[in-house]
C-alpha cells in the first residue's frame, strides 16, 4: 500500500467588504480562477438590480451582474464578517478600504489575534477638500490602521507613497492596479456596433466628424467638479468654433449645470446624455475626442482606465491620482497642476493643434498603457500578497493536510 503523500491544500483568501464594487468585480472572479486559491467574497449592503444612489440622485444600474464567477456571502453587519470567515476556515482576510462602519474593529481584532490581513483601498496623499478639519486629524488613525497590516495591495503612485509615507515596509507591498473590466471595453471599443452608436450620438446631436468633441463623464456633484468642467468648455469654445461638449452622468448639480448651459451655450453645441451604465458608456467615450477629469479630489477616477482603452486621452489634475503611473503627460493624456479652468483649456488648445495622426498615436499609447494598469497580469501579486501576510504571522507553517 503506497503511503498517503501531503500536500498543500489551497490557500483560503476571505475578500471582506462594505459592498461590492462593479470596478472590483472582475478581479474577484479572476482571484476565483486562480491555481493555488479558494476564494470568497462576504460583503454587507445587498445587491439590488436597481438602487437608488445619493451621488447619482437617482436609481441606478451599473449593467453587471455583480455576484457572478466567484463566491460569496453576504451578511446582516460588520461583527458577522470575522465570524463567516473563520466558519469557512479562512488563512487570510483581504479587506477592502477601512473607512466603511466596522471597519477599524476587525482590523484591530485581526491585529491582535494573529490573523493574517492584507488592504487594499484607493488612497490619495492630498486633502479631501470637503474635510479640511476632520481629514488631517484623522490622517495618522488611518496611518496607524495601515501598520496594523501583514501585506498591502497598491494600485498606483499615490497609493505607494501613502504607504511608504505611513512606514510600511517595501516588501509589504504588491502591484495590484485599480482597474476596470479591461476585456469588455477593449473589445467594445473594436466592435462594429458599438462603432456606430458612437457616429448616431454626433450625428443625432448634428455634429460632424471633424467637430472637436470633449466629454465630461462623472457623478454631478461638488466632488466631481462638473462646474469646473463647464468653464473649462466655455474658454475652449471661445477660441474653437468647432468645441462641442458632451456631457454624461446625473447628479445634485445637474440641473443648475443644465441652466447654465441654457444661458451660455447655443443648444447645438452640447448634449446632456444622462446616467448611462458603466457597460454601455463604450459608445460615448468613442463619440468623443478627449475626456475632462475635473474633480475636486479623486480616489483614483476609473473612467480615465475605459477612457483610454477606448482610445481616448484625458486630461486630469494632478490631484486625481489616476496621474500618478497611468497617465504619462503629453504622451498619453495630459496633467495640469490644479483642478483650473483656465490650465485645462490650455492643454485642449494644445491638443486640438495637434495633426490627426499625432492625436490617434496618442489615442493608441493611451489603450496600450492602460492595458498595462489591467487586472489580469496581476492576479499573482494578490496571491503572493496574501502569502507574505500567512508567513508574517508564522500560521503558515503547518498548513499541509493529507489527500
Amino acid at each position: 500500500m503506497s503511503a498517503t503523500v501531503p500536500s498543500a491544500r489551497p490557500l483560503r483568501l476571505a475578500v471582506f467588504t462594505d459592498s461590492i464594487s462593479h470596478f472590483e468585480a472582475p478581479l474577484y472572479r479572476l482571484c476565483a480562477q486562480a491555481e493555488g486559491l479558494q476564494f470568497k467574497v462576504f460583503y454587507i449592503r445587498p445587491i439590488k438590480s436597481q438602487r437608488f444612489d445619493a451621488q447619482y440622485a437617482q436609481k441606478i444600474d451599473w449593467g453587471y451582474d455583480l455576484l457572478s464567477g466567484y463566491d460569496s456571502q453576504q451578511v446582516a453587519h460588520a461583527k458577522e464578517l470575522t465570524k463567516a470567515a473563520y466558519d469557512w476556515q479562512a488563512d487570510v482576510v483581504f479587506l477592502y478600504g477601512y473607512g466603511w462602519s466596522g471597519a477599524a474593529g476587525i482590523i484591530l481584532r485581526n491585529w491582535w489575534r494573529r490573523q493574517a490581513q492584507v488592504h487594499r483601498g484607493t488612497l490619495n496623499y492630498y486633502f479631501d477638500p470637503r474635510r479640511p478639519i476632520k481629514g488631517p486629524l484623522l490622517r495618522p488613525i488611518g496611518r496607524l490602521l495601515l501598520w496594523l497590516f501583514d501585506a498591502h495591495q497598491y494600485g498606483g503612485d499615490y497609493s505607494r507613497k501613502v504607504l511608504l509615507d505611513a512606514g510600511v515596509k517595501e516588501s509589504a507591498l504588491f502591484f495590484v492596479p485599480y482597474s476596470v473590466d479591461t476585456p469588455h471595453f477593449l473589445a467594445a471599443a473594436e466592435h462594429p456596433d458599438q462603432l456606430r452608436a458612437a457616429s448616431d450620438i454626433r450625428k443625432a446631436q448634428g455634429w460632424a466628424v471633424d467637430d472637436h468633441v470633449m466629454l465630461f463623464i462623472a457623478q454631478h456633484n461638488w466632488f466631481k467638479g462638473p462646474d469646473i468642467a463647464m468653464e473649462v468648455f466655455r474658454l475652449a469654445a471661445r477660441s474653437d468654433p468647432r468645441a462641442r461638449f458632451l456631457v454624461v452622468g446625473s447628479g445634485s448639480m445637474t440641473e443648475a449645470i443644465k441652466a447654465d448651459a441654457a444661458q451660455h451655450f447655443d443648444p447645438a453645441i452640447i448634449h446632456f446624455a444622462g446616467f448611462v451604465p458603466s457597460a454601455q458608456t463604450v459608445a460615448y467615450y468613442l463619440a468623443s475626442d478627449l475626456v475632462l477629469c475635473t474633480s475636486r479630489y479623486e480616489t483614483w477616477a476609473r473612467m480615465v482606465n475605459e477612457a483610454m482603452l477606448c482610445r481616448r486621452p484625458c486630461v486630469v489634475s494632478r490631484i486625481v491620482p489616476a496621474a500618478g503611473g497611468l497617465i504619462e503627460h503629453g504622451e498619453n493624456g495630459y496633467v495640469v497642476e490644479a483642478p483650473e479652468p483656465g490650465q485645462f483649456a490650455a492643454v485642449i488648445q494644445q491638443h486640438f493643434a495637434l495633426t490627426l495622426h499625432d492625436r490617434q498615436r496618442m489615442g493608441d499609447a493611451a489603450r496600450e498603457k492602460a492595458q498595462y494598469f489591467a487586472y489580469e497580469p496581476y492576479v499573482s501579486n494578490v496571491v503572493a500578497a496574501a502569502r507574505y501576510a500567512l508567513a508574517q504571522t508564522g500560521r503558515g507553517k503547518n498548513r499541509a493536510v493529507t489527500q
